[in-house]
């Protein structure tokens, strides 16, 4: 399995410009939980809050050719989710960070992508599909996106199987 992550990032972008859809023909998203959480430590310092805050959560699975390819959980500071109230709708946007950003009136500039393994939990192998031993590793993207006016739009934490192959190109020009 092959992943960009950058490359979805911007040919997302360019999808939802185009035709108002960010995930391709094949891709599917299901919304499995939504509502306010306490940010913990990683996604407080990247949403730029105290540990603790109140932030909005939609977490998905996002299927390719209806078999599950990564689960997501994309965090929201409340003014996002003030001029988005689609977030809080149980039904995939399709381009919740691009309406998001369509919304604020502020084009999408920049995204940092930080890619760690780890031990899958056990409600990740099996919303996954993962089999095999209790020591199944997953490949985790925390992706934090900022606007052109350099608020902060979304930080999502995307969940793939470790063997997924994560691709990035950096024009050196």
């Amino acid at each position: 399995m092959v992943a960009d992550p950058s490359t979805a990032t911007s040919a997302r972008v360019r999808n939802w410009a185009t035709t108002g859809r960010a995930l391709s023909n094949n891709e599917s998203s299901e919304i499995v939980e939504l509502g306010t959480v306490s940010a913990d430590e990683a996604v407080a310092a990247r949403l730029e809050v105290e540990p603790g805050s109140p932030v909005f959560v939609r977490r998905r699975v996002v299927s390719r050719d209806a078999a599950p390819v990564h689960l997501t959980s994309s965090y929201y500071p409340a003014e996002v989710v003030e001029a988005t109230p689609e977030l809080k709708v149980p039904t995939s946007t399709g381009g919740s960070r691009e309406l998001a950003a369509e919304r604020l009136g502020s084009a999408q500039e920049r995204v940092l992508e930080e890619v760690t393994s780890r031990l899958a939990t056990d409600g990740e192998k099996l919303a996954l599909g993962l089999t095999g031993s209790s020591s199944t590793v997953v490949t985790q993207v925390t992706r934090t996106v900022w606007l052109a006016d350099g608020r902060i739009v979304e930080v999502a934490v995307k969940v793939c199987p470790g063997a997924t192959v994560l691709k990035w190109s950096t024009p050196l020009a």
